[in-house]
C-alpha cells in the first residue's frame, strides 16, 4: 500500500504472511502473533481476520 512519501506499507499481518513465505517465520509462530495481538485489540483484529490469515498460511505451506 503507497504511503506519504513513495514509502510501502505493509500492515502487521500482511508482513508475517510475507514472512513466512519467505520462510523467514514459522506458520506456527505467525499464528500465535496474530492471536496475542487479537487479544489485544479485538475490536480491529477480529475472530474472522484470524481465520483468513490461518487460511493464508496454509495456502503458502500446500504449495512447499
Amino acid at each position: 500500500m503507497p504511503a506519504r512519501g513513495g514509502v510501502d506499507v505493509i500492515w502487521g499481518l500482511r508482513l508475517m504472511i510475507e514472512l513466512v513465505r519467505a520462510e523467514g517465520l514459522e506458520q506456527k509462530t505467525a499464528m500465535e502473533i496474530a492471536q496475542l495481538i487479537h487479544e489485544f485489540n479485538p475490536r480491529h483484529i477480529r475472530a474472522e481476520i484470524l481465520a483468513s490469515l490461518e487460511e493464508k498460511l496454509a495456502q503458502i505451506e500446500r504449495r512447499k
